[in-house]
């Protein structure tokens, strides 16, 4: 293991000094649910148009290459593109803003993408959902977002409860940290994960009513999807140094992996760590199930550092990503301020 936490390293290493002297960059990724005006989820026709609309205003459409339509959009920014995905449900949109050393900078560029998209829900009669709040439809397997991401959860995880994240809005923010610093701070923003619950959470409605005993229904789906998994949530301990959180990272079984555009999955490992060690005796499955040689590549790490899901980890873009579910803008703290709608009549001020 040692290779990938050296990897990890002048990663964060090379981050840093591309900086030249810059303040910390921060990013953002921001889900918004859609829904019609009875509140219930978009169907799959309305985010065909989204895309169609995007492309107008444009924005770069990527198809997925497994169904051949589009999953995301992209716009270029100073330093790398905005992109509007799709997440596990494609009734729930994801807005990742390209990193900007201005925060001020950023929360402007956020106010011009709900714009945008308010013109959008103004002609559709669609509303976009933050702050925590959900679509009156419940969360299912209907709602799932066909790609290729979403082909393997069952087969790794030995269940379908992945659909509980259909329709929950959440947000991340990524940091960017120097590689001696990495490991505390993912310790430091796990350990204060509660805290942050405790102050911000704000996604209480479930099954159409308020859940007794919760502030944060969609940080409680991850145990619900993958009970007692050490891959999701807090850490159970604090790590020494950046080798000891790749070796924990590592321990985990591999989803897939990507070739030629080509998925493959890795299912039939019981950990990472041991596809590595593999070296060109490693194989994966195609979509018929059928081992094909692969040679591990560093990308397959990269990969495989989005499929554990901390409430902070380091992420492949060089930053700590503070994951704690419901985080909730200071200025809309105890129910004042905007409307956390974007729609045809509440738009961003």
């Amino acid at each position: 293991m040692d290779e990938l936490a050296g990897f990890v390293w002048e990663m964060l290493a090379g981050k840093q000094a591309g900086r030249r002297g810059r303040p910390r960059g921060t990013g953002l990724e921001l889900k918004f649910p859609a829904v019609n005006q009875r509140g219930e989820a978009i169907g799959f026709e309305t985010l065909q148009k989204l895309w169609a609309f995007l492309a107008t205003r444009g924005w770069d459409l990527s198809l997925d290459p497994h169904y051949g339509w589009p999953v995301s959009a992209s716009f270029p920014n100073k330093y790398c593109r905005d992109v509007i995905g799709t997440e596990t449900g494609f009734c729930k949109l994801e807005i990742s803003l390209a990193y900007q050393d201005d925060l001020h900078r950023l929360y402007r560029r956020l106010a011009e993408i709900r714009e945008l998209l308010g013109e959008f829900a103004a002609a559709e009669g669609v509303s976009f959902l933050g702050l925590g709040v959900q679509p009156l439809t419940p969360p299912g397997r209907e709602l799932m977002m066909p790609k290729a991401r979403n082909l393997f959860w069952e087969e790794v995880f030995g269940n379908d409860r992945v659909y509980l994240f259909t329709v929950t809005a959440t947000n991340q923010v990524h940091v960017d940290v120097a590689p001696e610093e990495a490991i505390r701070a993912v310790n430091v923003f796990n350990a204060l994960a509660a805290a942050q619950i405790a102050l911000h959470a704000n996604s209480a409605i479930w099954q159409g009513r308020l859940a007794e005993g919760y502030k944060a229904l969609t940080e409680q789906a991850w145990e619900w999807w993958l009970p007692g998994d050490p891959r999701v949530g807090q850490i159970s301990r604090p790590f020494s140094d950046l080798g000891d959180y790749v070796e924990h990272l590592a321990g985990f079984r591999p989803v897939y992996l990507v070739r030629d555009g080509q998925y493959l999955g890795l299912a039939h490992y019981g950990s990472f760590a041991v596809y590595w060690q593999d070296g060109a005796q490693a194989a994966a499955a195609d979509s018929r199930g059928n081992m094909v040689p692969v040679m591990p590549r560093i990308e397959d790490w990269e990969l495989h550092q989005t499929f554990c899901w901390h409430d902070a980890r380091v992420s492949g873009y060089g930053t700590l990503e503070n994951r704690v579910n419901c985080q909730q803008p200071p200025e809309v703290a105890g129910g004042s301020g905007p409307d956390p709608r974007v729609d045809g009549e509440s738009r961003p001020g």
